[in-house]
């Protein structure tokens, strides 16, 4: 029996954010995140750090991954 996701954050260097919860079929479910927009003080710098976790329903995590993004352009 494979565990069934029920939850997601996204860790950005220090802050954390909940994953709002879209089922699009039994076996694909979407999360979304609001971190700002990219002139966000926590988003600027070099080397930001994004890692997110998934849970399942007593809160074992299913998957992460982190990626570093070195620099973010645009303000």
């Amino acid at each position: 029996m494979v565990a069934k996701a029920a939850s997601a954050k996204l860790f950005v260097d220090s802050r954390t954010f909940q994953g709002s919860y879209f089922p699009v079929e039994p076996s694909n479910t979407y999360y979304q995140f609001n971190v700002g927009n990219r002139c966000s003080a926590y988003l600027q710098g070099d080397s930001v750090t994004f890692k997110y976790e998934v849970y399942d329903q007593a809160g074992n995590v299913l998957q992460q991954k982190a990626v570093i993004v070195p620099h973010i352009d645009g303000c």
